[in-house]
């Protein structure tokens, strides 16, 4: 572009612009960016990384040597086996110290500490583990099923999940093996191996809230009756059981801020309502069972504080059982369902709805009753999305095990149906109590069994992955319009 002067009094500027042929075409290559994002593109990955998990350890579980007698187990006790494993169930149908050898009682306690870690959890540590890392998308929704953090800190929390876990491991393996190894044997005659690995098992299963045990079969078949009367062992496992159920959120949270009124809403909702779930459990278990001579009847009054409170713990969510369940009361029953169905907390090893969901459900009934619009506790007031999650899941919970239950009276119909109802329950809460009638279950009703297993391990964190981040709100509003209830 030239300026020239046209020489008149205004001083006029002539521009004159070059034509199109006198311009030089600049050519710039642009390269495509291929943006590579490793990683699950969706929460089924999670379900996949643990259905190959169990697949491997139900055809572990059936090679020859896992067992004590060659070829004495068939594929559904290995697939029953694995599952409750992998999903920390421990319902099983056969006793794991006399039916399986060392090896498959390694594989059984490996399968239950993979899955104590939480499937999130899990999950995010072998993607970690195999270089992959994790996109924006992968980390908000590991960010909702851990229960929160900011998405820098997601690595750490992993981390630091991971040796929380292994050091109360630890922890309550040694104490274990000093008691029963070196102050008071476990039985006559046990070897330091023995010791050793009996220490390990019931470590790893208590604080994966597994509920596998490791008594042989001569001392009764009612999981840890046998160490009924032993309340240092007892506080042992219910302080694992404890921990392994709370997660590691709130107890970072209570050692950052060390005072529990300062503690996130979260962590005030898990603790206030574990421990109260604690006390009516154990109150409720006392009272009913207290003269009853087939569980704690004959105990000494010390033994049945003991026991009731240890067994409030275990309930709601390892499943070790001190007393014979197939012998408690009907109110047992029904008060020990509802705590199998709560479970544990949100990113804890525990299974059930998540004492999470209960706490938002019982806060938002108590803020209709006193007639709040709004449902807050601790001075803190919780999302409309968040009170409505936590009703769906329960409802699907619920819907999914009242279906199942019909489908197995189809095939059971000499079992009475409070005792199905209870053996799906504890396999939907992961629980692993039992009545004595699932090693009396067909084929088909076991696999019905594993499924239900499996969803109740998988189903409620799954929906809040799939849910999490959506937003559907249309750009409008629906008139209101009041429906009558009640």
């Amino acid at each position: 572009m030239k300026k020239e002067n046209s020489g008149n009094k205004n001083h006029d500027i002539t521009l004159r612009l070059p034509r199109r042929n006198d311009l030089i075409e600049n050519k710039h290559r642009i390269k495509t960016r291929k943006i590579s994002v490793r990683g699950p593109k969706s929460p089924m990955i999670i379900l996949y990384v643990f259905f190959i998990l169990d697949l491997i350890g139900t055809i572990l579980l059936s090679l020859p040597f896992a067992t004590k007698e060659p070829n004495s187990s068939d594929f559904i006790i290995s697939l029953f086996t694995a599952t409750s494993a992998i999903t920390v169930t421990g319902l099983t149908l056969v006793n794991t110290f006399t039916h399986w050898s060392f090896f498959g009682q390694l594989v059984i306690i490996i399968l239950c500490f993979l899955g104590g870690l939480g499937f999130m959890t899990s999950a995010a540590f072998i993607i970690i583990l195999t270089g992959q890392k994790l996109s924006l998308h992968n980390r908000l929704l590991i960010r909702d099923g851990l229960g929160g953090g900011d998405l820098g800190s997601i690595t750490t929390i992993i981390r630091y999940t991971i040796i929380l876990a292994l050091g109360l491991q630890i922890i309550g393996i040694s104490i274990l093996f000093l008691k029963w190894y070196l102050f008071g044997k476990l039985w006559d005659g046990i070897t330091w191996i023995e010791a050793l690995w009996q220490s390990v098992f019931h470590g790893i299963s208590a604080y994966n809230n597994a509920g596998f045990d490791l008594i042989p079969e001569k001392f009764g078949d009612n999981s840890l009756q046998y160490l009924s009367t032993d309340p240092i062992i007892l506080s042992i496992l219910g302080i694992l059981i404890f921990f392994g159920g709370i997660g590691y959120l709130p107890i970072r949270d209570l050692i950052n801020k060390k005072s529990f009124y300062k503690l996130e809403l979260e962590s005030k909702v898990v603790f206030t309502f574990s421990f109260l779930l604690i006390i009516i459990g154990a109150l409720l278990f006392f009272l009913t069972e207290f003269n009853n001579q087939m569980t704690i009847g004959n105990n000494i009054l010390s033994d049945k504080i003991s026991i009731s409170f240890f067994q409030s713990i275990s309930t709601r969510t390892a499943g070790f059982a001190v007393t014979d369940h197939s012998s408690v009361l009907s109110s047992t029953i029904i008060f020990s369902s509802i705590l199998m169905f709560i479970g544990g907390a949100t990113s804890s090893t525990a299974g059930g709805i998540k004492i999470n969901t209960f706490g938002i459900m019982i806060l938002a009934t108590v803020s209709s009753i006193i007639g709040r619009k709004n449902v807050s506790a601790f001075h803190r007031r919780l999302p409309l999305d968040n009170v409505i999650r936590a009703f769906a899941i329960t409802m699907i919970m619920l819907f999914s095990l009242f279906i199942l239950s019909i489908i197995i009276l189809f095939f059971e119909i000499n079992i009475p149906f409070e005792n199905i109802i209870f053996e799906m329950i504890s396999a939907i809460g992961n629980n692993g109590l039992s009545t004595g009638i699932t090693k009396e279950l067909n084929d088909w009703s076991k696999i019905i069994i594993v499924f239900t297993m499996f969803l109740g391990r998988f189903g409620p964190l799954t929906l809040i992955l799939l849910l999490a981040g959506k937003n559907t709100q249309p750009s409008y509003k629906d008139s209101e319009e009041r429906i009558k209830i009640g």
